[in-house]
């Protein structure tokens, strides 16, 4: 890990957990939960600091610094580090920033 975390969660089921986690830098990273492991890494997920990061069921939403608001697809989150991942859907820039 070469940023500093600003929001983390735990997701999935028994023996199927992984960690995502957003950075100050704006990049999402997902670990496998028990063996460390890096998953994917999207490194411009946005363009200054995440600073917050909410999962509902297949969804992942972050709010950043760049007062932009992303959703993504879980799913699409466990591609391959070479295969670049893209948001679903961007909400319009917020006033300020997304806390």
């Amino acid at each position: 890990m070469k940023d500093e975390v600003t929001a983390l969660r735990v997701i999935g089921q028994t023996g199927q957990e992984y960690i995502i986690m957003a950075t100050k830098k704006g990049s999402i990273q997902l670990y496998q939960a028990v063996s460390g492991a890096l998953i994917s890494e999207i490194e411009s997920a946005h363009y200054l600091a995440i600073n917050d990061l909410a999962v509902h069921e297949d969804l992942v939403v972050t709010g950043g610094k760049d007062t932009k608001t992303r959703v993504w697809i879980l799913g699409d989150l466990l591609c391959h580090s070479r295969n670049p991942c893209r948001h679903y859907h961007e909400f319009g820039e917020a006033q300020m920033e997304i806390t």
